[in-house]
């Protein structure tokens, strides 16, 4: 069971499992707070960690401003984290632009790609996203999902592809150039 809560200025992701101990983790690049705890742990037990940590977890979160992880670096449950996070996210902007760009995502997939932020297979109408997007700020999350959906309308990367991009996503120059930088 996963559920969210605010500690102060934290905003935490939390997960009960059959585990024994707390596990809390802060992901780069904009200081995520997840805490695995066990399921009979109480709320206020939730609190009392998170306030001896609090000090911590703000020095980590000022530590890897900017940072991103290395695919090499992420367990299994990190990965399977951001898997997750994708899964809750990606649906919802998927449905929003295939009705304003009309156009049909037959599906989508996630992976752990070095030099890309996505991919698209005009046949199949299918498009991949780098897992890597869970540690980024939505909008660019959304910006990719629009770029990889407009392939389903133009394949090359030319003057009606730009277009479109003009068209559905105004700033997308200014998130594309962001996005580089983070």
């Amino acid at each position: 069971m996963t559920s969210k809560f605010q500690y102060e200025d934290l905003e935490i992701l939390v997960t009960k499992k059959n585990i024994k101990n707390i596990y809390l983790r802060v992901y780069p690049p904009d200081g995520r707070v997840n805490l695995s705890v066990p399921r009979s742990i109480s709320q206020n037990d939730i609190n009392l960690f998170i306030n001896k940590k609090y000090h911590w977890i703000k020095n980590a979160q000022n530590k890897m401003s900017g940072k991103t992880l290395n695919f090499k670096e992420w367990s299994r449950e990190e990965t399977e984290i951001a898997k997750t996070y994708l899964k809750n996210k990606v649906p919802g902007y998927i449905s929003k632009w295939e009705e304003i760009m009309n156009v049909n995502v037959n599906s989508w997939y996630t992976r752990k790609m070095k030099t890309r932020w996505g991919s698209c297979n005009i046949q199949k109408g299918r498009i991949c996203i780098n897992l890597s997007l869970a540690l980024k700020e939505e909008k660019y999350l959304e910006y990719i999902i629009v770029h990889e959906m407009i392939h389903l309308k133009e394949r090359y990367h030319n003057k009606r592809f730009y277009s479109f991009m003009d068209k559905y996503l105004p700033n997308w120059r200014i998130l594309k150039k962001e996005l580089r930088n983070t």
